[in-house]
């Protein structure tokens, strides 16, 4: 049931602007930070970062996508509204990439560290 996962729906018949509306109310999700780094210690500016639902994404497949983000130049990222579950997260830059990172559901989701490897 959605209420049960926080959802609320309304429904507005008629608003002023003639049109009829849905309105949906959905939960935040969890925000995930951290830094993305290579091999050698220095931040990966530009780097992709990704997450998605632990139980799907595995290390050959792209899984699940719930939310991805580009790091800075220090290499420091923010994914916001991820899925409230256990994920995994993998980083990404010109053929590099970092071994997948579970994040488990109520785990501490800041400071996490990614490192690319040219190997994997």
């Amino acid at each position: 049931n959605a209420q049960d996962r926080g959802i609320a729906f309304e429904w507005s018949p008629k608003v002023p602007n003639g049109r009829n509306e849905l309105a949906v109310d959905m939960p935040k999700g969890r925000t995930l930070s951290g830094r993305v780094l290579f091999r050698d210690g220095r931040p990966a500016a530009d780097a992709s970062v990704q997450a998605g639902l632990a139980r799907i994404l595995t290390a050959r497949s792209s899984g699940v996508l719930f939310v991805s983000a580009q790091t800075g130049e220090d290499g420091t990222f923010t994914l916001l509204d991820a899925q409230d579950e256990d994920l995994k997260l993998v980083a990404r830059l010109k053929g590099e990439r970092s071994e997948l990172l579970e994040v488990q559901h109520g785990a501490p989701a800041d400071h996490l560290q990614l490192r690319l490897d040219a190997t994997r």
